[in-house]
């Protein structure tokens, strides 16, 4: 189901974790009345720009205002910077939607800027898991995996650059791989290349997985390159596959 996102009429600064209202209609109330308690995203849209996400928060309910009525945000958690959005929405009604893969996107890059000691106060009504960019991931790269570029139904996200190596909690941080491609990629088997090229250890992967290596040589990539696995990331995980040869060596 898309996210719902909430338009404000013009900056918005409050303190975190305050509640807010803003001006709707009866037929936002009447569409969105079952989705009380749900996240929301919070989106300003300047006059000729993109929108750009703001903030978080949940749907706590709507009562009526002067004039009209409104929609009252809850726990409002901001990002600390402006977070383009990437598409185009049509700017009428106080309350939209937006798709999943947009929204999820928004929050992992809110992740990046707050850093994770702020994580968990921003998602605290919402956390963000592995589970949630392997479903991002899957979107993205049509099911793809990227080792083989083939579609997978068993596919998962796979972390680039440990959390405690400084790697970010964020999709660019992870590769969507099919488990046992995952597993040797996670054991330095198998890394990438500054042109996204596939190195594999003939010593450490057996022919069958080598087999299946996308026939380009290359990193399956999503469309977009702002998608693009991380390449610091990569650059430190290419230096541990290189490590680890040389010392078996």
């Amino acid at each position: 189901m898309p996210h719902l996102i909430i338009f404000t009429p013009s900056p918005v600064s409050y303190r975190d974790g305050t509640t807010a209202a803003f001006p709707c209609t009866i037929q936002d109330r009447m569409l969105h009345t079952r989705r009380i308690g749900d996240s929301v995203l919070l989106v300003h849209a300047k006059p000729r720009s993109a929108p750009v996400g703001v903030g978080q928060g949940k749907l706590a309910g709507f009562s009526p205002g002067s004039g009209g009525w409104l929609v009252h945000i809850a726990d409002i958690r901001f990002f600390g910077d402006d977070i383009p959005l990437g598409v185009e929405l049509p700017h009428g009604p106080t309350i939209g939607e937006v798709a999943d893969d947009v929204f999820d996107e928004v929050l992992a890059q809110a992740t990046l800027l707050r850093g994770m000691d702020d994580a968990a106060a921003i998602f605290s009504h919402e956390p963000i898991t592995a589970e949630h960019f392997t479903e991002q991931l899957r979107r993205q790269n049509d099911a793809r995996c990227s080792f083989s570029d083939v579609r997978t139904g068993n596919g998962v996200a796979i972390m680039v650059r440990p959390l405690d190596q400084g790697g970010a909690w964020h999709a660019r941080n992870f590769l969507f791989l099919d488990p046992e491609p995952g597993r040797l990629f996670e054991n330095f088997a198998w890394s990438v290349g500054p042109r996204f090229e596939i190195i594999i250890d003939a010593h450490a992967v057996t022919s069958d997985i080598s087999d299946t290596v996308n026939r380009t040589g290359m990193l399956a990539l999503a469309d977009r390159p702002e998608r693009w696995p991380d390449r610091e990331a990569l650059a430190w995980h290419f230096e541990q596959f290189v490590q680890r040869v040389r010392g078996r060596d």
